[in-house]
């Protein structure tokens, strides 16, 4: 049986309650879910493109921040991806906590 990451199990997402999915990788991983309720952001942030790293506060945290706001507001859970699940979402993660 292949392996399942976290944003491809839906038992996973339903025992955590996780009903909005930042998803870093856009064009490498579909919203499996969307159609069940779970609210997507999607992303198109390529893994090798390492200068969008040093704009990661101007081009994508202010949509973060509300799409994170919103859940919050609902009481609802995040899962925040990305292919490898060291780079992008890491940062991502980091970025957003700093400027809260």
């Amino acid at each position: 049986m292949p392996q399942k990451y976290s944003h491809q199990d839906l038992e996973f997402l339903q025992n955590n309650t996780i009903t909005h999915i930042v998803n870093c990788c856009a064009k490498e991983h579909a919203c499996y879910f969307s159609k069940r309720g779970v609210r997507y952001l999607d992303l198109n942030w390529p893994e090798h493109q390492s200068e969008e790293v040093l704009k990661i506060h101007e081009k994508f945290m202010p949509t973060v921040e509300e799409f994170i706001a919103r859940a919050e507001e609902m009481s609802e859970t995040i899962l925040i991806f990305c292919s490898n699940g060291q780079n992008r979402a890491f940062c991502l993660v980091v970025a957003f906590l700093m400027r809260r």
